[in-house]
């Protein structure tokens, strides 16, 4: 019997690596078009409305249903993959199907209790994380948040069945569904916005919300789902997949409670602080949803499997490969968006009812938050392996301290740095708990290290520092240039720099031979991402 399981688990491993490298690149993709609409919702949104009143109280009043939506998806996708990966691996596909079911049911029924909670609590939840905003923005921010309450239900639903398929290892429809919202959202600014002001937007999430559930229900057409499952509470794997969903979600919702805080504290500010930081922290969640989120989710399944195995060596260059790829790719973002912030933003937001005062508003934050772009990629991809080994307590005591650590700045940046020292605190706060969470990895002694070997390193610190150098020139020698266009000369000091500097970079790491291009070869070539061999991995 021994045997037969081991058999079956190393078949398993194989098919994980094949559909690991395959789904990356399927996510990135997928991602990336999500982003790329997502980001465009928040420049028909800024176009519409600016960095105003109005957008204050509706960013006050999507904050918790999205929290929520947060918890949910994190949690959910987080313990029920590795969960399910063990469940599937010793019961069979059969079985897996009704437990994804019964699992399915039980969520559902408790996201329409939450879902009427919010919807009754609406008044007292808006005065709690803005007790900035009076009068008619107070009003309108809870008269939203009753309609978005329904967002819980949907977006809910919607986690739990992309995490079935994940468990599933199918990536391709619950990476492209939430296309949908996007675009609905953006039909929705539209068409009516200006007769129905906030509230159009609001229609447009729940219809994009709707549409969504509707893609991704296909899978109750392809799995052999039996409506005769009566829901199980005390089964042994549901128990700890809501162990496990509760302890994760204790750590996302500390990270979560980071920005009602900020939603808090920008409240007593100018009109359209709330708005700036909404702003500047949707552009930097394009990289990192891009990139970040796309390999880790993409790992997951093929670490917990790794993990049931024991493999910790495995898990080992999985991680260290992926985060150095990542940083590959993520500290030239953070040395462009620091450097390009005034022209970046004035071309992706500075037009309508978004003026150049809303663009001072923003640049200050978005400076902040890049700062702490690697930290919050790296922290992503840390926190997977903890997932993967079902290790909950350690980033809920490493986010306690950080959150502490983040109240404590946000108060003293705040007097001084204004929305910039809230994004900063952010961003420090990152650093900390990144760092906390490698070193306890390997303390611990499951991983002997987190960026594996440092060899070739130097490699990428002289291409960094080359980026550097290249870009502040060619950002000044572009910034000389003079149009009767403002937005023509942005964009030309833009694409030059991004293009000097880039060419720099990669040229640079080219003929250093730096082990990171033939990763990213090997991702878009031949799909290998955390493929193992005997050698190395990718």
């Amino acid at each position: 019997m021994r045997v037969a399981l081991d058999s079956e688990m190393e078949k398993m491993t194989v098919i994980s690596k094949q559909g690991i490298a395959r789904a990356s690149v399927i996510l990135i993709f997928a991602t990336l078009l999500s982003r790329l609409f997502g980001f465009l919702r928040e420049v028909v949104i800024a176009d519409k409305f600016g960095a105003s009143a109005t957008t204050d109280a509706f960013f006050v009043a999507l904050t918790i249903p999205v929290l929520f939506s947060d918890f949910i998806k994190y949690s959910v996708k987080n313990s029920f993959v590795p969960v399910f990966s063990r469940y599937r691996l010793k019961r069979g596909d059969s079985a897996a199907w009704g437990f994804a079911w019964r699992f399915t049911k039980i969520l559902a029924i408790g996201f329409i209790f939450m879902s009427l909670g919010l919807f009754l609590g609406s008044p007292y939840v808006v005065g709690l994380i803005a007790p900035g905003l009076s009068g008619s923005a107070h009003a309108l921010a809870v008269h939203l948040m009753k309609f978005l309450s329904f967002l819980v239900i949907l977006l809910g639903v919607a986690s739990v069945l992309e995490s079935i398929y994940n468990g599933f290892e199918h990536f391709i429809t619950p990476a492209f569904a939430p296309l949908a919202l996007n675009i609905s959202v953006i039909l929705a600014v539209i068409v009516c916005a200006k007769h129905f002001g906030a509230l159009g937007i609001v229609l447009g999430i729940l219809i994009g919300g709707v549409l969504q559930v509707l893609i991704l229900a296909r899978i109750f057409r392809i799995g052999r789902f039996s409506l005769q499952d009566k829901l199980q509470l005390t089964e042994p794997e549901i128990k700890r997949v809501f162990h496990l969903g509760i302890l994760i979600a204790l750590v996302q919702g500390i990270w979560g409670f980071y920005y009602v805080l900020d939603r808090i504290l920008a409240s007593s500010l100018q009109k359209g602080s709330i708005s700036a930081l909404a702003f500047a922290d949707r552009l930097i969640q394009l990289p990192v949803g891009v990139f970040v989120l796309a390999i880790s989710i993409a790992a997951l399944p093929g670490m917990s499997i790794s993990a049931a195995q024991r493999d910790y060596k495995r898990i080992e260059r999985i991680c260290s490969n992926g985060l150095r790829l990542l940083l590959f790719v993520i500290v030239p973002v953070t040395v462009l968006f620091c450097l390009m912030r005034f022209p970046l933003i004035r071309v992706l937001y500075q037009r309508g009812s978004f003026d150049a005062n809303a663009t001072n508003l923003t640049t200050g934050p978005l400076f902040a938050y890049a700062l702490g772009l690697s930290a919050f990629a790296a922290q992503i991809f840390i926190l997977r392996v903890y997932f993967a080994l079902q290790d909950m307590v350690t980033p809920i005591f490493t986010s306690i301290i950080s959150l502490g650590i983040k109240i404590i700045l946000s108060l003293i940046f705040l007097r001084v740095l204004s929305t910039t020292g809230i994004a900063l605190a952010t961003s420090i706060a990152a650093f900390f708990n990144t760092t906390l969470l490698a070193v306890l990895l390997v303390r611990k002694g499951r991983l002997g290290t987190v960026f594996g070997p440092w060899r070739g390193f130097e490699k990428l610190l002289l291409g960094w520092l080359l980026l550097g150098i290249s870009s502040t020139f060619a950002f000044r020698s572009f910034g000389q240039v003079s149009l009767t266009s403002q937005f023509l000369t942005d964009v030309i000091q833009l694409l030059g720099t991004a293009l000097l500097g880039g060419l720099v970079y990669l040229g640079t790491l080219l003929v250093l031979g730096a082990e990171e291009l033939e990763k990213v070869k090997g991702v878009l070539l031949r799909g290998r991402v955390f493929q193992v061999s005997s050698r190395s991995e990718l």
